[in-house]
This record gives C-alpha cells, structure tokens and sequence, in this order.
C-alpha cells in the first residue's frame, strides 16, 4: 500500500481549505471531507486505490439485489443509469468486443486535478461488484481513461 509516487501534498492542502469553507454546508462538506481522506492518504504516502476498490466491490455486492437485469448488455444499461442518477452525470454504454461505460459531465470528477493516474477506484469497484454478484460470473473493471489523467471523460472497461 506504499506509494512510491511524489505525494498530492499540493492538492491536499487546497482540499483542507475547501473542506473549512464549506463547513456549513452539510452536504458540500461531507464530500470534499471524502476527497479529503483520498488524497490525504496519497499525501502521506500511501495509495489506498486498492483498498478503495474492495470497499467499492463490497458496496456493489450489496446493491447488486435491487438491479432486476440478467444479462451483460441490459445490466450495463441499468448500471449506467445508476451512475446517473447518483453521479449527477451521463453514462454511455458501449458494447461489443470490449463492453465500457464512459462517464461524462461528472462535475466532481471534473474538478479533481491531473494527476497521471486515475482515481475512481470506488465507482470502478462498485461497477465491478455489481457485475460479479448479478451474472455470478468472475468479471473486471479497469478505469483506463479519467479526468485524473487528463481526459474529459471516465473510461471503465470491463472484461466479463
């Protein structure tokens, strides 16, 4: 779980400044509050990613029940509304060889810094564990393109 890369010092401090600022606003202050432990952990060194993506699995699992698809395009298409719903943005299914959601508009994701690397290990585990748990199958979702490393859009692919 070390990070080895050069640690978000930089962003966390302006996170810290948000996150006092917007402490009457319950909601706005909840959510930066949770940037705040993800990239404070980068900070001090350490890449939660992997963790992040577990809890992201565990939390799909159990979401997985109130999902009524049974096969791989309709599900996507349920989860993709999903994501809407709850990520305030627009989802896209594509479909073929290689199955993606590409997520757009996400104006919190939007307003994360370049990083060079991605950082949606939650939703990518979420997506993941909702596949595993609905399709009883072993599956894979891998975050390729992210705001994080430069794109105006989030790419999950996903290998069923």
């Amino acid at each position: 779980m070390g990070c080895s890369q050069e640690p978000f010092i930089g962003h966390y401090r302006s996170l810290l400044k948000i996150v006092a600022a917007n402490g009457n606003d319950r909601f706005r202050f909840m959510e930066t509050l949770f940037h705040v432990l993800r990239f404070g952990f980068e900070a001090y060194g350490i890449d939660n990613a992997p963790v992040v993506k577990m809890i992201g699995i565990d939390i799909g699992k159990h979401l997985s029940a109130s999902f009524e698809s049974s096969t791989p395009e309709a599900l996507f298409n349920e989860i993709a509304r999903f994501l809407e719903f709850h990520g305030d943005c627009r989802v896209s299914v594509i479909t073929g060889n290689s199955p993606a959601l590409r997520v757009e508009d996400d104006f919190k994701a939007g307003s994360m810094p370049v990083t060079g690397k991605p950082f949606c290990a939650l939703r990518e585990g979420i997506i993941e564990g909702i596949i595993k748990e609905k399709l009883e199958k072993e599956c894979g979702v891998l975050e390729v393109e992210c705001y994080g490393t430069g794109h105006n859009h989030c790419l999950f692919e996903i290998t069923v």
